[in-house]
């Protein structure tokens, strides 16, 4: 009996045994099972390339117009003003802060495709969308232009990404939680708008796999800029009453899915002096206030107008054209069609007016040259001067170097307005040599023992501008010129007794002079006005470099 019941103990053990063997090979099989239908994560690296500033093709040009007289884009209409001068033109030439490169553009754009960008500046915010690729919503993240950011996701699956930027620290708008995915948005008036999407896979691994996602930013938007400009006043701005109508900036909702505008709202858009900002600081001669627009309806009558100008000129004053420009305001309109992603300047180049004698227009006093930022400008007093950056050899680009054929006039901001004067322009102010019958009324006098001389029947602006006679200092000129040892020597002299002033008219045997020579002007208040010639070397150092004395250069309008 013992027997049978031990047998029966051991076989009890044993189906007890076998049976949760079962059940725990089960339950480890379900649990194997639930772990691999979990997915596996990793993470998405996210940075951001740069944004595409390459230009898109224009279906219409810009055009730039002052009442009815229009030019296309690139071209310049000039006007008239009391004041001043002023030269309109249309261009894409914003420029990006920090230039531009090469960058290789996100899927979306092609994969291999390359396109001219700029870095985002630092501190930039942007917001990323991810989906899925059945649409599904995964996350929607904000992130900084210049910090690495990694999000997670899941090995194995497809997903589409959206990025979103207003290119400033700003924080672009999110999905509405409720439901994300609906993906059209409500967009802000007046904002750079950028956008970039793609798409990328995740493969499955035992290990975290790194996807890497590159952001190229388009531009959603057209950038209008409005720069007022006085380098051809050379001269910073101090003040000015500016206003700007028939520009509107549009609110309006925009699809991440499709990367498109939908309905367009204007938006109120004044601009005036405070929203003007200086574009290459501390100067402070070009100022620009930018307008964004996702409209690419043609903007017509886009009117500027200036109402008040003060300028800080060379001698630590302050030039103002108030009383001017109160009496009649300058008024520049312009006409442009907005394109998408593209630039649009519109640009007001303010010009010193000159003085008109003989049918040539003389600017108002000497040029020079200071280097750096616009270079070349002209006095803005009638104060003499005996500093060796206002003379120049003839044809010489720069002062202290002989000529190389050039003309520094035509190097003045804006190129090509000013040329130098020929031997006819002087010509028409002294009349024709050896008897100058014809030659303009003048008088000479003196400031402090420095002698000058004046032509009285000038026409012109006066004030604010010292004065509307044209006004030729006796600054003297270059005594002796020599090279030692490869440099250049020059001795000035004459400062107060005779003005010296170059024409670009070289010829041979002319005034009586045997060889090649250059015609000048030259004045003293004994003799007045006359003209001169003076030998031009181009034997001993070289071909196109010519050998001559150093004079002073006055200007004269070449259109």
């Amino acid at each position: 009996m013992e027997k049978l019941t031990n047998h029966f103990n051991w076989k009890l053990a044993g189906v007890i045994f076998l049976g949760t063997a079962y059940f725990l090979l089960v339950g480890c099989s379900k649990q194997m099972n639930a772990d691999d239908a979990i997915p596996k994560k990793t993470k998405i690296s996210v940075r951001v390339d740069g944004i595409d500033e390459s230009i898109k093709n224009a279906q219409g040009e810009a055009k730039a117009s002052a009442s009815s007289k229009e030019v296309s884009a690139k071209e310049v209409a000039e006007l008239h003003f009391a004041g001043f001068d002023a030269s309109l033109s249309v261009d894409h030439e914003l420029g990006t802060a920090g230039g531009r490169k090469m960058i290789k553009s996100s899927s979306r754009k092609g994969a291999s495709k390359q396109v001219m960008g700029a870095a985002m500046d630092p501190g930039v915010k942007y917001r990323l969308y991810l989906y899925k690729a059945d649409n599904s919503f995964v996350s929607s993240t904000e992130l900084t232009s210049d910090v690495p950011a990694e999000i997670e996701v899941d090995q194995g699956v497809d997903y589409k990404w959206y990025a979103l930027s207003y290119n400033n620290s700003e924080s672009p708008v999110d999905v509405n939680p409720a439901t994300p995915t609906v993906t059209s948005l409500s967009l802000p008036a007046n904002k750079d708008i950028l956008y970039d999407a793609g798409t990328f896979s995740v493969p499955t691994g035992p290990t975290p796999i790194d996807v890497p996602v590159s952001i190229v930013f388009d531009h959603m938007v057209s950038r209008i800029g409005i720069e007022l400009n006085t380098m051809g006043m050379f001269a910073d701005m101090a003040s000015a009453v500016v206003s700007v109508t028939g520009l509107s900036a549009y609110s309006g909702t925009f699809d991440l899915a499709s990367g498109t505008w939908g309905t367009l709202t204007a938006a109120a858009n004044g601009i005036d002096w405070a929203d003007f900002v200086d574009i290459e600081p501390p100067y402070a001669d070009r100022k620009i206030a930018y307008v964004y627009t996702p409209s690419t309806a043609a903007i017509n009558n886009l009117t500027v107008t200036m109402t008040d100008l003060s300028l800080n000129i060379d001698d630590n004053t302050v030039r103002s054209f108030s009383a001017l420009l109160a009496a009649t305001p300058s008024v520049f309109t312009f006409n442009v069609t907005p394109v998408v992603a593209n630039d649009h300047r519109l640009l007001v180049n303010l010009i010193e007016s000159p003085l008109t004698v003989g049918g040539v227009r003389w600017g108002r006093a000497n040029l020079y040259y200071a280097g750096g930022h616009n270079p070349y400008r002209f006095h803005h007093t009638y104060a003499h001067s005996s500093e060796r950056n206002t003379f120049f050899s003839f044809k010489g680009l720069v002062p202290q170097s002989f000529g190389v054929n050039g003309d520094p006039c035509a190097e003045v901001y804006p190129a090509g307005k000013w040329r130098m004067p020929t031997n006819n322009d002087l010509m028409a102010l002294t009349g024709t040599p050896p008897l100058y019958l014809n030659g303009q009324a003048n008088t000479t006098g003196a400031t402090g023992g420095l002698g000058y001389l004046e032509y009285t029947n000038a026409t012109g602006t006066a004030a604010p501008y010292p004065s509307n006679d044209l006004h030729f200092n006796y600054n003297g000129g270059s005594l002796s010129v020599g090279i030692f040892e490869g440099l250049l020597q020059v001795t000035f002299g004459n400062l107060g007794i005779t003005g010296e002033y170059w024409s670009s008219t070289n010829g041979t045997n002319i005034l009586g002079l045997v060889g090649l020579g250059g015609y000048s002007l030259l004045m003293t208040n004994t003799l007045g006005d006359m003209m001169e010639a003076e030998l031009l070397n181009v034997q001993t150092l070289g071909v196109d470099v010519i050998e001559s004395p150093f004079k002073n250069v006055r200007c004269v309008r070449a259109n």
